[in-house]
């Protein structure tokens, strides 16, 4: 943000915006290098997809970095792909700013590989020092006390007053949980709860699901604070499922284009009801336990030739 702070805050927002726009072409670009074979028409699917997907138009005028944590999940991404864990874990690292997200995606991830994780924690601990450095241990504690009062130590309504934190726009556990329960359990059984499904969620993931679109997926649900900007993140599985459907890998094709149309349709929808994100969770989870295959990524197949070599 350094370099935007020379500027006046008008010009600073605009900038800021093409650089989150030159992000979303490098989002494109990479997406379309994935393991599912795309071709020609998925490109333009995926195009569609990336221009009409509301959490990006959301990050976008909102001035958000949530599409800088994208592009660094897909780079990630594309580094397991080739087995360079170590750059993979230091790269997931750089997207700490949002923890709530990489920290879940780190541990499944780690669980299988060992160096992925290593690089991950070498990282992660020369940016705390780094950030240590820069704000001082007094600055880091008063961090650390703002997080706690945003998250657990106020009420809803506290919450709401204090911080703008609206747990009702929130698509994942915590959001559906105090919305739903919210009049009927205390704030400390709340909480409990929250954290039971979400470790148990984390465990059964563990065992359960594989692919980066998955991880994305299950990240979003057990973060504690998900806002609509962030959820950009599910472009990764949206897209994941679509080049599956283009490429005749789907199991069920009606079946995956109706819940593509789901994942893609559904925050918009909402948004026209009071921005009742947190039903936006019943979504994910239905992704997360009954479809996890169609968020698998198949091997590419280069061409013809590959083919008949097979």
């Amino acid at each position: 943000f350094v370099p935007f702070s020379f500027l006046r805050y008008r010009y600073a927002y605009s900038a800021f915006g093409i650089l989150n726009a030159l992000l979303l072409l490098v989002v494109f670009k990479r997406i379309r290098r994935g393991n599912v074979a795309p071709g020609p028409n998925c490109r333009w699917m995926q195009l569609t997809l990336l221009c009409g997907f509301l959490p990006i138009f959301i990050a976008l005028m909102q001035g958000q970095d949530s599409i800088l944590m994208l592009v660094l999940f897909v780079i990630c991404g594309q580094m397991l792909e080739t087995r360079s864990d170590a750059k993979a874990g230091a790269i997931l690292a750089l997207a700490l700013f949002k923890f709530q997200f990489v920290l879940p995606a780190a541990v499944l991830i780690g669980l299988r590989r060992s160096r992925f994780f290593a690089a991950f924690a070498a990282t992660t601990f020369a940016l705390a020092g780094i950030s240590v450095c820069l704000v001082g241990i007094s600055g880091a504690q008063s961090g650390l006390g703002m997080l706690l009062n945003m998250s657990t130590r106020l009420s809803g309504a506290s919450q709401q007053a204090a911080y703008m934190v609206f747990p009702s726009a929130m698509a994942n556990l915590r959001g559906f949980i105090e919305t739903t329960l919210g009049g009927v359990l205390q704030h400390g059984s709340l909480q409990q709860l929250t954290a039971g499904l979400s470790i148990g969620m984390l465990v059964w993931c563990a065992f359960r699901i594989r692919g980066l679109a998955n991880i994305v997926i299950c990240a979003v649900l057990v973060s504690y604070h998900a806002l609509p900007h962030d959820l950009s993140l599910l472009l990764i599985p949206i897209s994941t499922l679509c080049a599956r459907i283009a490429a005749g890998a789907s199991f069920q094709p009606r079946r995956d284009l109706a819940f593509l149309t789901s994942l893609m349709c559904a925050p918009t929808i909402l948004l026209f009801f009071g921005s009742r994100f947190f039903l936006y969770a019943i979504v994910l989870c239905a992704a997360l336990i009954f479809f996890p295959r169609s968020f698998e990524q198949e091997t590419r197949v280069e061409g013809p030739s590959a083919v008949a070599a097979g």
